[in-house]
């Protein structure tokens, strides 16, 4: 049986164009970090994007990211 991949939820950036066979980089907390590599592109859209990796499937919503920053704004 086909084990699951567990979801990772995030907030922030992700530098685009992802390319399959590459890792996927994201900016969260002023810090850039690096996923494994990117397996396949499940849905991308203006406020989230979707992708999973070998291990995991990575949600990062944009939206999110910039009321908080706007919040911190204000």
């Amino acid at each position: 049986m086909k084990r699951r991949k567990q979801t990772i939820w995030k907030y922030g950036w992700v530098q685009l164009p992802l390319k399959v066979g590459w890792p996927a980089w994201y900016c969260e907390g002023g810090f850039w970090r690096r996923t494994g590599k990117v397996s396949r592109v499940v849905e991308e859209d203006v406020d989230h994007i979707i992708f999973e990796t070998e291990q995991y499937r990575y949600c990062f919503e944009y939206q999110k990211a910039e009321s908080v920053v706007m919040e911190l704004a204000a």
